[in-house]
């Protein structure tokens, strides 16, 4: 059994201070169960943005693996192209000079190109800059005459926007989405 006592205040100043004490007690009382429940919140809400941005990035993937499945059936479907150089007339004269240089004539042209981008994305307006920093692979097929660039800007710590952008089998598409979850431009 627990003993109950009193304490009974002699004038004001005394009454406010038991009444803070009191405050205070309950105060002690209940923070071990109110920061186990907060802390476990906390958890959960954690390991579903986990969860979140787990499956999103999965599925993210999924559908830019399957684009570039199509882009490269596109290739395969078509022969191998020679170079000509037929083909420069009607360019400016320093891109005809420069390929005349690197090119021979009738070598195949490429089936793909990857190429890594690694820079700065501007968020902002012309008026209002708001660089930042971007990383992103990209792949062409020329002979399909398409591609895919899929990117992610680091908008905050650890809250990327997922980006990719292509143009397949003659569709051009774009897709924008916070933690590849939560589309903000299509």
């Amino acid at each position: 059994t627990s003993k109950r006592f009193e304490v009974t205040p002699r004038n004001r100043t005394d009454q406010r201070a038991s009444n803070a004490l009191c405050l205070k007690g309950l105060m002690m009382l209940t923070r071990p169960r109110s920061f186990r429940i907060l802390i476990g919140v906390a958890l959960v809400l954690a390991a579903t943005a986990a969860i979140v941005k787990f499956e999103s990035e999965r599925r993210w993937i999924r559908e830019t693996d399957d684009l570039l499945d199509a882009l490269r059936a596109g290739a395969v479907q078509r022969p191998v192209a020679a170079y000509s150089e037929s083909e420069l007339d009607g360019l400016p004269a320093p891109v005809a000079r420069y390929f005349r240089t690197v090119l021979l004539d009738g070598q195949p042209m490429i089936r793909r190109a990857r190429v890594v981008w690694d820079g700065q994305f501007n968020m902002g307006t012309p008026s209002s800059d708001t660089w930042k920093p971007f990383v992103a692979l990209q792949e062409f097929v020329p002979i399909a005459a398409g591609f895919v660039w899929d990117a992610r800007v680091a908008m905050l710590p650890g809250i990327p926007i997922l980006v990719r952008d292509a143009f397949v089998n003659g569709e051009g598409s774009m897709h924008g989405a916070v933690l590849g979850a939560y589309t903000v431009v299509r």
